[in-house]
């Protein structure tokens, strides 16, 4: 098993999402990389801003707890990508749980993943629709077939700084993680 939440996402992204996510979007592979990060960091953050509501951790566990992991849950990448009607139950949860962490402020989630990684705002939706449901099937796989809003709120507590260091800088900002993450804080108030 995985050692952190970010290492289970991690697990997940396979270098052909990658190249997939390059080519629907003209990008290069590390610009599709470092906007996958920033996607399924942001949506940590996003968890990790809820972590005090446990009505919406728990319906998030239980939505967590529907993912069945196999082969194909990822079969249709470019689908993810390209938007439109949700094409499987696994995009459907993802979007799902973009509704539960941020509402009606996705947009401006996803507008500060394209700034803070450089990738137009259609390049950062393609990827938070791909982002989210990896963050889902990488909490069931932590936290398994049965997940909590106590073992939720255990695993973001448990990560909480590393979710952090490795938001991009505004990310952080946004979240109010900036005291998550002292060496990162202090660099950016060195340089200013």
């Amino acid at each position: 098993m995985s050692a952190t939440i970010l290492d289970a996402i991690q697990g997940l992204a396979t270098p052909a999402m990658i190249k997939t996510a390059a080519s629907t979007f003209g990008i290069s592979d590390a610009l599709a990389t470092s906007a996958l990060g920033a996607a399924s960091t942001s949506l940590l953050g996003g968890l990790l801003k809820q972590s005090s509501d446990m009505g919406t951790l728990g319906k998030i566990a239980a939505l967590a707890g529907g993912v069945t992991p196999d082969a194909s849950m990822f079969a249709n990448v470019a689908g993810m990508l390209t938007g439109g009607a949700p094409t499987s139950p696994i995009q459907m949860m993802g979007n799902k749980l973009l509704g539960l962490v941020f509402g009606d402020k996705s947009a401006a989630m996803i507008t500060a993943v394209a700034a803070a990684t450089g990738v137009s705002s259609k390049a950062a939706s393609g990827i938070t629709s791909l982002a989210a449901p990896m963050v889902l099937t990488a909490l069931r796989n932590k936290l398994g077939t049965a997940p909590t809003a106590a073992g939720l709120k255990s695993l973001l507590d448990a990560d909480r700084n590393l979710i952090a260091t490795a938001m991009p800088p505004a990310l952080r900002t946004m979240y109010g993680l900036t005291t998550m993450a002292p060496a990162a804080a202090t660099a950016t108030a060195t340089a200013a």
